[in-house]
This record gives structure tokens, C-alpha cells and sequence, in this order.
């Protein structure tokens, strides 16, 4: 039996098997001429084309047609076909999980991955929480943990005291808001761009974004989170794929922590949880 993790990004899914690794949230059904030449699965004869297309845009991850994606990611993740499963949403879609254990709990699925049939059978399906879980990846966490995950579309935070959750939360904010910004500032002077244009032009160095526009997103994002907790009485550790977009301002904050692995650090903390539930 095979424990497999999968953490449903709105930008990347991220998983952890026998093998780790992640893949764009894209995808497409659209007709293809030349199948062969993309990553693809097939279920019940619709082909979905994984990593391209566009990004889904309904906020609630329990009412996602998420099968595809976490079939593939399967896939890549384990040769194995006895699969204990766990998915990772964001702390306040926590009380939708059923609808999420519904679709793969017990369920055997016959699929076909880049061309190889595949059975599939999940035994057991868990949802938990981003964010929350990555406590469970740090080696020494603080008596007074603040654990603030930055995704796409949601910030996940969660604090503890002496080792117990005291409090946590998710705000409706991410990277997305943050390149959204950057595309109306950039449009505004002649360009064209969409959100999804953003993030790789700022990577071939098209974009070249001021230093202060990534500070009032990082203020932005504390000053949702004071609204609930005095984020000094506690050492926090700053995770997900924000935070490395955010990377050089995080550093130069005292006493505040960069994860060491923060793409992967709540598919690593539910390892660690599922693995002694599991046992």
C-alpha cells in the first residue's frame, strides 16, 4: 500500500510518493491533432492535456473536477496501485472535504496515462489543510510557531502555543492578486498583458517589478493576519510558492523565517501525519 500526498495548487499541484514532484494546474480538453507530443490522461474516454490550457477558475477545490489531475498526479508519483490517498486544501474549504473523500474514497479507477493503461484503486482518501500541515515539516518549530503559507489565490496561516494550535485562518489573497497589480501598472503604459502573462515575463526579465510593490503585498498580507493575532508574540516561518517571489524582502525581516523547502513543505508535513496515522 502506497501513501501518496497531493497538495491541489491553483497554480501548481505538488506530490510526494516514491517519486516528488509538481506540475503546472493547467489543463485542457480541448481537441488535440498531436496528442502524443503532451502530457495527457485519459478517463472514460475524455483526454485531459495536463500543464496546458488555463488555470480553473472556481475558488472552492471541492467542486473542481480535481480527478484528472490527481489520477496523473498519482501516476508520476508511484508505480504502485493500491493507493492511500491525501489531499491538501486551504484551512477555511476544510468543512467542504467530504464532497472531496467522496470522489476517491474506496474507488478504483481505470485510466490511461501517455499512453499506458493504468488501474488505480484508492483504499483510504483524508483531506487537511494547507498551511496547518506544515508545522509537522519543521525540525525544531518555536514554542510560538507562526506558520504563514503564501499561494496563489490564498494566504493559509496558523499559530501555536507550545505545540498546540491556538488559532488559524486563510485570507482570499495570493500571488495572483499580486501579478494582477503588476499587469494593470504595465498595461497602463501601452502593454497588453493577462495575469497569467506575468509571472514568466518578470522571469525573462520583460517585467522588471519596483521592490516597494512586493512590500505592500507582503504588508497586505500582515496586516490581514493582525486582525486576528499580535504576530510579535510569536516566530514565524513564511512557506508555499510566495514566499519565494518574496524571498529577498522575508530575509531581510529579524527573527523571521524562510522554510528551507517551501514548495513542498505541506506535502511534507502531511507525510509526516499520515504516516504515523497510517501505521
Amino acid at each position: 500500500m502506497k501513501e501518496v500526498i497531493i497538495d491541489i495548487g491553483n497554480h501548481n499541484f505538488k506530490f510526494d510518493g516514491d517519486v516528488q514532484g509538481l506540475f503546472s494546474s493547467k489543463y485542457s480538453i480541448a481537441f488535440e491533432p498531436n496528442p502524443e507530443a503532451f502530457e495527457r490522461i485519459e478517463i472514460d474516454g475524455v483526454v485531459t492535456f495536463i500543464g496546458v490550457g488555463e488555470l480553473e477558475r472556481e475558488y472552492n477545490k471541492a467542486d473542481k473536477n480535481i480527478i484528472p489531475q490527481v489520477l496523473y498526479a498519482i501516476s508520476k508519483s508511484t508505480k504502485d496501485s493500491d493507493i492511500n490517498l491525501c489531499l491538501l486544501v486551504p484551512i477555511n474549504q476544510l468543512p467542504q472535504r467530504e464532497k472531496i473523500i467522496y470522489k476517491f474514497n474506496n474507488k478504483s479507477f481505470k485510466c490511461v496515462v501517455n499512453g499506458q493503461a493504468r488501474t488505480i484503486k484508492i483504499n483510504k482518501c483524508v483531506v487537511l489543510p494547507e498551511g496547518q500541515v506544515s508545522y509537522y515539516s519543521l525540525t525544531n518549530p518555536s514554542p510560538y510557531q507562526l506558520i504563514i503559507d503564501i499561494g496563489s489565490k490564498t494566504v493559509n496561516w496558523c499559530c501555536y502555543q507550545e505545540g498546540k494550535m491556538f488559532k488559524n485562518g486563510t485570507e482570499k489573497l495570493g500571488t495572483y492578486d499580486l501579478y494582477n497589480t503588476i499587469m494593470k501598472f504595465e498595461n497602463s503604459k501601452g502593454e497588453d498583458y493577462i495575469a497569467e502573462d506575468i509571472e514568466g515575463q518578470i522571469k525573462r526579465g520583460r517585467i522588471i517589478v519596483d521592490e516597494s510593490v512586493y512590500k505592500d503585498f507582503l504588508k497586505d498580507i500582515l496586516n490581514r493576519i493582525k486582525a486576528n493575532i499580535n504576530i510579535k508574540n510569536y516566530d514565524a516561518c513564511f512557506t508555499g510558492g510566495g514566499s519565494l517571489i518574496l524571498e529577498s524582502i522575508i530575509k531581510k525581516i529579524p527573527k523571521v523565517q524562510l522554510h528551507q523547502y517551501p514548495l513542498y513543505s505541506n506535502v511534507l508535513g502531511a507525510k509526516s501525519i499520515c504516516r504515523k496515522a497510517w501505521k
